[in-house]
């Protein structure tokens, strides 16, 4: 594994039980989190997305309408929601090609 991409709150668990086994962050493995809530592995700031909530969730409640008006139907549901990099301290810079 050389990265993770998980919810905010998991990923800085997940970033602290690796420090704790000795496993360098990033150096080691890239940690992304979720949903900007500014938390931190360490002395790191967790690198996150961010994204609109107030969208995300008028769009879930959406979702969760038409699973009920559907009643037991299959419903196929997509959604798009931009998102926005905020730079942390845990992702490692990306490896030239000859590097690889």
């Amino acid at each position: 594994v050389t990265a993770c991409f998980y919810g905010s709150p998991p990923a800085m668990r997940l970033g602290n039980a690796l420090v704790a086994l000795g496993v360098q962050v990033p150096r080691q493995v890239s940690l992304l989190g979720l949903d900007n809530l500014g938390l931190h592995i360490g002395n790191k700031t967790l690198t996150t997305l961010d994204s609109d909530t107030k969208l995300m969730g008028r769009l879930g409640g959406q979702m969760v309408q038409q699973m009920l008006d559907a009643r037991g139907e299959l419903v196929r549901m997509l959604a798009t929601v931009s998102t926005k990099l905020i730079e942390g301290q845990t992702v490692a810079e990306a490896r030239s090609s000859s590097a690889l």
